[in-house]
């Protein structure tokens, strides 16, 4: 490493500020890429710099590196590189850009990166056969880390379908010789509570949109404290055996998402962005329940309103009508206590699979350390 310079990163990179781009001069039928913060957010027919280059986030998605080798339009929320080629090797640039965390230098409200930060990096440059020694080296390890990744993510996938498919099999087909009633006849169904930042009565703790995430069982951890008018109303309570669906959101396919509740340590309310079903009756177990509105085909009734557009908003009305099947109480236990297997062993083989990707990280990581101070063989 004798022969390796310590610089700083100024003294071989330029990073020029993006500009912002009319949206009439955009549209999909463009052949040049429109760069934001973390990659290609739309396209045009005009060029700010004909690549390649690197595109790194200024604001938002700040630090994020994205490999741009066409002409392209940078908008003003990046930089894009120019760099000195005598001295630095463009693909060198990049590995050593994503080793250097840029995000950690993001300040402010809205975090954004000072190039002149970047600049101030202190850097250490072998010579340019060196570099491109070192860039074949990773190259040849990254392409065995990408093919094993995309592995592990295909494997996660197939886990993450496994489960579905398994519910799908268990609570479909048997219509003709199990019972059938709208949610409505079984359950009473009540929208959550509203509240807004002038609200000036009580607190109470607040099961919200954000806490269902792909959870079967409503979580008793990490709910939001919110205060509400006046006081809240008994009722409004979740209860064990409580089914709470998301009523209302941005995103359609997040409307109709659901989650059982097993209990709370403390009185709980939901928003008023959900509905609660509460059983009328111990007919129905609340986990068989749970299972059947997870199924793709009560779902797909949900998201689609039953007229085969997607809808951002479900009311108590749609949900009423919502036909359940369901066998006896031994046969719906049954049931339960197969996809609880089922689900823990598809759980275990999903946590195996993200452990994996960690470790393709970290050993990408790792790799970059090496070929940076010199260790890379």
């Amino acid at each position: 490493m004798s022969e390796w310079e310590q610089i700083p990163l100024g003294d071989v990179l330029t990073l020029h500020y993006g500009k912002a781009l009319d949206g009439a001069m955009r549209g999909a039928d463009g052949s040049v890429p429109v760069y934001g913060a973390n990659g290609v957010k739309d396209y045009a027919e005009v060029s700010l710099t004909s690549g390649p280059t690197l595109v790194v986030g200024r604001k938002g998605s700040a630090g994020e590196v994205t490999r741009a080798v066409g002409p392209l339009w940078p908008l003003d929320v990046t930089y894009y590189t120019e760099h000195d080629a005598e001295r630095i090797d463009f693909v060198f640039l990049e590995h050593l850009l994503r080793l250097l965390d840029l995000p950690s230098l993001a300040k402010g409200v809205k975090p954004g990166i000072n190039r002149n930060d970047v600049y101030e990096l202190r850097i250490s440059l072998p010579p340019l056969d060196e570099q491109k020694r070192i860039v074949a080296k990773l190259d040849q390890a990254f392409a065995a880390l990408d093919r094993a990744r995309t592995n592990a993510e295909a494997n996660l996938a197939d886990a993450k379908t496994v489960f579905a498919r398994h519910v799908d099999i268990a609570l479909s087909g048997r219509e003709k010789t199990w019972r059938t009633k709208s949610l409505g006849d079984l359950a009473e169904l009540r929208n959550g509570i509203n509240f807004t930042k002038a609200s000036n009565g009580k607190q109470v703790r607040v099961l919200g949109v954000k806490d269902f995430k792909n959870y079967f069982h409503a979580p008793d951890t990490g709910l939001d404290q919110v205060t509400i008018d006046g006081k809240p109303d008994a009722g409004e309570s979740l209860r064990r055996g409580d089914i709470v669906f998301v009523r209302s959101n941005g995103n359609p396919q997040l409307v109709g998402r659901s989650l059982v509740v097993e209990g709370m340590s403390q009185d709980t309310a939901h928003s008023g962005f959900t509905i609660r079903a509460r059983l009328h009756n111990e007919e129905l177990l609340p986990d068989y329940l749970g299972h059947f509105v997870k199924s793709s085909a009560v779902r797909r009734k949900m998201v689609e309103g039953g007229i085969g557009t997607n809808i951002k908003s479900l009311n108590q009305r749609t949900l009423s009508q919502l036909l359940i099947s369901y066998p006896d109480r031994n046969e719906q236990a049954r049931i339960v206590d197969r996809l609880r297997a089922i689900r823990d062993e598809t759980q275990r083989l999903e946590s195996l699979c993200v452990d994996k990707l960690a470790d393709i990280d970290a050993l990408r990581r790792s790799l970059l350390r090496a070929a940076f101070s010199g260790q890379l063989s």
